[in-house]
């Protein structure tokens, strides 16, 4: 009798091994596919800020862009996924496959133009709402 529960046991240990396996590989996807899109998003937000700067600054003058630029420092240019993805597609840039899988009213950036307000000078927060 002490065989069976042997046998038992030990199909108990390897189920539970081969569950913990596929929840870590389950885990390890979910973390590496959201790591991607926050990549390809704060990406994505650069480039949007140093074309929107240089599209604006060819326009006018810089001093008038780093003023409007210095009232967003501290609060920061909110832009949604939405708004980005049409003005970088009009520049023909890279596909963002990283990010189809986000809802595009609600994933956003929030850019903070830091002084001196140069096309290189600011900061990205993200925030992503994606299916899993």
């Amino acid at each position: 009798m002490k065989k069976k529960g042997n046998k038992g046991r030990t199909f108990a240990i390897i189920a539970l091994i081969i569950l913990i396996i596929i929840v870590g590989y389950l885990l390890a996807i979910t973390f590496n596919s959201e790591k991607r899109a926050d990549i390809r998003l704060n990406q994505m937000a650069k480039t949007f800020y140093r074309y929107y700067y240089k599209d604006n600054s060819d326009k006018e003058d810089k001093d008038k862009i780093r003023v409007f630029l210095s009232n967003y420092a501290a609060s920061g240019l909110s832009i949604r996924l939405k708004d980005m993805k049409v003005y970088i597609d009009s520049k023909k840039v890279e596909d963002y496959k990283a990010l189809n899988k986000c809802d595009e009213e609600k994933t956003k950036v929030i850019i903070y133009p830091k002084s001196p307000y140069g096309i290189n000078d600011f900061k990205v927060k993200t925030s992503l709402s994606c299916k899993k």
